[in-house]
């Protein structure tokens, strides 16, 4: 994954990395089928956090786009 990048997150669970030197999607996740009402990186930028509708928060690694804890 390059960095520095930029995450959004959609009604329909998924969330999208941007890089935010061009503009270009780098990936997309899909947390669950719930929309995304929260979204943010830790403070050193290794983890992704997202949390919807459902009430389940999920926690990502970027660099690897796997689930972390």
């Amino acid at each position: 994954m390059r960095f520095p990048c930029a995450a959004t997150g959609h009604a329909d669970g998924r969330i999208a990395l941007w890089d935010i030197d061009n503009g270009a999607r780098l990936a997309s996740l899909k947390r669950s089928d719930a929309a995304i009402t929260s979204i943010a990186f830790t403070r050193d930028g290794w983890k992704l956090l997202a949390a919807g509708q459902d009430a389940v928060l999920a926690i990502w690694v970027p660099s690897t786009l796997k689930t972390g804890t």
